[in-house]
């Protein structure tokens, strides 16, 4: 899946980076949501999620999809530091809403979003 949808940069591109956290909670009668809910893009070059921690949750699954939002693949992370990488400009993606599992009072998912921005020539 990755080799045909992700191409690493070039030699000499120049890449911004922003970092985001988000937690899904997710609680007795209410479904954790994911931001942003949907199938969508970052408007970003690259897109990494790393998994920090589940607690509790069953769901959060990532689908992949072509830019006409053909379904590609699906995984769900389930290790810290599991990881997708996305190339943005050429596929989109969404989450599943989290749900607690039976027995448990709250829950959460916790990634960690590394994003990267092509720099453009002259923007230095």
């Amino acid at each position: 899946m990755v080799r045909r949808h992700v191409r690493p940069p070039r030699a000499g591109e120049r890449l911004g980076h922003q970092d985001h956290q988000y937690r899904i909670l997710a609680k007795p009668q209410e479904a954790g949501l994911p931001t942003p809910e949907g199938i969508h893009r970052d408007g970003t070059t690259f897109i990494l999620t790393f998994l920090i921690e589940r607690c509790s949750i069953e769901g959060g699954e990532t689908g992949i999809y072509s830019l006409n939002r053909e379904p590609i693949g699906r995984l769900t992370l389930a290790e810290p530091m599991d990881c997708i990488i996305g190339d943005d400009r050429r596929t989109m993606h969404g989450v599943t809403p989290v749900t607690l599992r039976p027995g448990a009072e709250s829950g959460y998912r916790d990634v960690l979003i590394a994003a990267f921005t092509k720099i453009p020539r002259g923007n230095d």
